[in-house]
């Protein structure tokens, strides 16, 4: 009879602008009989944001970081491999929205008024007619 331990851990992924994206991420863990002599078994039963890609990644990870665990107690370990890989994931998406904020703020807007044929027909003469007003002063 293994023992089975479901995780669940509360993430943020911070906004650029506006509220912040909460999301859980739950991991089973199986615990066999033998352990911590053999790794536990690991599933998602709650994958949030995380794609489905991320979670096989994440579980590769965790499956080999629960080898080099071997002979000792891991469910903790593991639960604090999983938080840095959910965060690095956070601080990504964060990180690259802030650069698409970024690339947006760098862009140069128009500020004024556009030039027409009308308008510069009209400017133009405004101008010559201040330019002979100059010339008679002098």
């Amino acid at each position: 009879n293994p023992f089975i331990y479901n995780i669940q851990i509360p993430c943020e992924i911070k906004n650029v602008e506006g509220p912040h994206k909460e999301f859980t991420v739950g991991l089973k863990f199986k615990l066999p009989e033998e352990y911590p002599d053999v790794p536990p078994n690991m599933e998602f039963t709650e994958g949030g944001e995380l794609n489905e890609d991320l979670q096989k990644s994440i579980l590769i990870e965790l499956n080999r970081v629960a080898e080099d665990e071997i002979g000792c107690v891991m469910v903790f370990t593991l639960v604090s491999e999983l938080q840095d890989k959910v965060n690095d994931f956070a601080d990504e998406i964060y990180n690259k929205k802030l650069q698409e904020k970024e690339d947006i703020d760098k862009v140069p807007v128009f500020h004024g008024t556009i030039v027409t044929r009308e308008n510069f027909m009209e400017w133009q003469a405004k101008f010559i007619l201040e330019k002979n007003m100059h010339k008679v002063e002098v």
